[in-house]
């Protein structure tokens, strides 16, 4: 058995690192049945799941490499980050401090306390673990990526910048650092820069994922000098590149059935009004790049509250508990009261760092579970943002998104995506009516002082003139429209695509 374990064992690692997960866990189930107690295999099974969103399972696999050996130090660190990806931060923080306690020198749990720190906006002991990680070893990339992504947050833009230039020095093929500054250094450092970028894709032997990097910030850099024909050419290389790599394929047949089974659902199921909901709870929602960050900025001015980001609470419980092959079950439905949506909120909610009662929460995919909200917290308030198509979708063609999505990267598959969008708010605005408030990001923009007024009233707050000055507060912003939100009002976006009509016209064409 160990011959035969040993001649399999680089295969099965190749797929891993191939992305072949499902096979990885077939395999490895297989070898396991033979070896129970191996924990390396139980380890990279974990890993498999993990990579495949599947943290439940993950866990499982974790706890028993762990138990078949306590100093097996990868599987405790993996633990932790599956723990952390379930929203089980106090556990997760447990697990990698009793990790460090055995090996006080595990410098990748050290990066992920500093990363669970910052999830959880606790930005100051998240900056702490970073540099103690950086005290006991100087020369990893990865803990300087981390560290300058977190003093953007925080708004100080000259030491992030420090922090990639950092790792450029230690790896000039760490490409995402390029990427990074490009959305942050002036027009003065564009030329240099660009040029920089374009030798590396010419004269480097680089991956696809370090190309991809590349293709982003080339084309940020030459919109930025105005060059769109140049902008776009490197925006399609990117987003073909992308789209080809992402392990997750769209398919808008899949994405129609998820909305009609929400639709039939909602139509169907009984309910009454009469859960508790003592926390008062203002969602963002929209697409990406809609204006939804603005709007939590906007509103987090306010004295009385604070935002989470993106806490993606409720998708990952609605989807957990109540889908089966994309579709709601309305068996299992029955029993949404009885998952204590509520206390689990509070529960994660307890361990960000804010400082008010009222909270925003900025999860842009709650629009598909506007309804469900509304059930589960009757005395929430719901923003829903909303711009021009055209613009919408150009500004989502043009970023790179942390998730692994690949509807963001076709120029196709972003129509249908919004269509999808319309399709499922267009529902909600019928059968909710009044019961949240849309707004348009150009109208905000053209408007400013009338329609933040509304938004505030509509919450059911006091006004506060810190709300029109959203860009002096010190609420954190973790996605990628940081640099913007952090700036006083401009409307150079508005009608942004007409730069780019000739240029994208699958993407525009589809709109007319």
């Amino acid at each position: 058995m160990k011959k035969d374990y040993k001649n399999k064992l680089p295969a099965l690692l190749n797929k891993f690192k191939g992305g072949n997960f499902d096979d990885v866990i077939l395999e490895a189930t297989s070898l396991l049945n033979k070896t129970p107690d191996d924990d390396f295999l139980w380890n990279l099974k974990g890993m498999a799941y993990q990579s495949k969103g599947d943290n439940k399972n993950s866990l499982n696999c974790f706890s028993k490499a762990s138990q078949h050996n306590p100093n097996n130090y990868a599987a405790m660190n993996n633990l932790g980050n599956s723990l952390k990806y379930l929203h089980k931060f106090d556990e997760a923080e447990k697990c990698f401090k009793n990790l460090l306690e055995k090996n006080p020198n595990y410098l990748n749990c050290l990066m992920n306390l500093g990363n669970l720190k910052k999830q959880t906006f606790h930005f100051d002991q998240a900056i702490k673990y970073y540099e103690l990680f950086i005290e006991k070893n100087d020369k990893i990339p990865q803990v300087f990526r981390n560290l300058g992504v977190t003093y953007q947050i925080l708004g100080q833009m000259e030491k992030a910048k420090e922090s990639f230039s950092k790792i450029l020095k230690l790896d000039e093929n760490f490409t995402e650092a390029d990427n990074l500054l490009s959305a942050i250094i002036n027009h003065n450092e564009i030329d240099d820069h660009l040029n920089t970028m374009l030798n590396k894709l010419e004269n480097f032997k680089l991956n696809n994922k370090q190309k991809i990097q590349l293709y982003f910030g080339i084309s940020k850099e030459y919109e930025d000098k105005k060059d769109y024909a140049k902008s776009a050419k490197f925006l399609k290389l990117g987003n073909n590149l992308q789209k080809k790599i992402t392990n997750t394929p769209f398919d808008i047949n899949i994405i129609t059935k998820i909305t009609e089974s929400i639709k039939s659902c909602f139509l169907n199921f009984n309910y009454k009004k009469s859960i508790t909901d003592d926390k008062k709870k203002i969602f963002i929602v929209g697409l990406p790049r809609s204006g939804t960050t603005l709007v939590e900025k906007i509103i987090s001015g306010h004295p009385m509250v604070s935002s989470l980001g993106e806490l993606n609470l409720v998708p990952q419980l609605i989807t957990d508990n109540f889908f089966v092959n994309n579709s709601i079950d309305l068996i299992k439905i029955k029993n949404i009261f009885k998952i204590n949506i509520d206390e689990n909120y509070q529960n994660i909610v307890k361990f960000y760092k804010t400082k008010n009662e009222i909270i925003v929460d900025k999860t842009l995919t709650n629009f598909w579970y506007i309804g469900f909200i509304k059930i589960l917290f009757p005395n929430s308030k719901i923003i829903h943002c909303t711009r021009d198509p055209k613009d919408n979708c150009l500004s989502i063609y043009k970023n790179l998104f942390s998730s692994s999505q690949s509807w963001c990267y076709n120029e196709e598959d972003i129509f249908n995506y919004h269509k999808s969008y319309e399709d499922i708010m267009s529902f909600w605005n019928m059968e909710l009516k009044g019961e949240f408030f849309n707004i348009k990001y150009e109208d905000l923009i053209n408007d400013f002082s009338s329609e933040t007024k509304k938004m505030i009233k509509f919450c059911d707050l006091e006004w506060d003139d810190n709300c029109l000055d959203f860009y002096k507060n010190d609420t954190p912003i973790t996605t990628l429209s940081v640099n913007q939100a952090n700036k006083p009002i401009y409307n150079t976006s508005i009608n942004s695509s007409k730069n780019y009509d000739h240029h994208l016209k699958d993407l525009f064409s589809k709109f007319n």
